[in-house]
């Protein structure tokens, strides 16, 4: 699968918000310009710790058809249109 990366870095200087040493704050993205989603991501911070998103398991075939059906106690109720707004006032 094909993606495009970005990093960025931030560096906090020293004694900027009362720390002793720079803070160097991480984030990385991948995206597929596919499927046009976010496939992975981290985000690295020595203050708040690190995250990370992953996306596995990734199928592109068709879903199944049943996920698509109405369930048999359910009942289907079409909604009719708004009405149109009111035409505004000629002057």
């Amino acid at each position: 699968m094909t993606a495009n990366g970005t990093r960025r870095t931030e560096t906090i200087p020293a004694g900027r918000i009362g720390n002793d040493r720079p803070i160097v704050i991480t984030d990385e993205r991948w995206e597929s310009p596919d499927l046009k989603i976010l496939i992975s991501s981290q985000h690295h911070d020595p203050r708040t710790g690190d995250v990370e998103y992953r996306l596995t398991n990734i199928s592109r075939a068709e879903p199944a058809a049943h996920l698509f059906t109405v369930p048999a106690d359910y009942d289907v109720v079409d909604i009719p249109p708004p009405p149109p707004p009111p035409a505004a006032p000629r002057q």
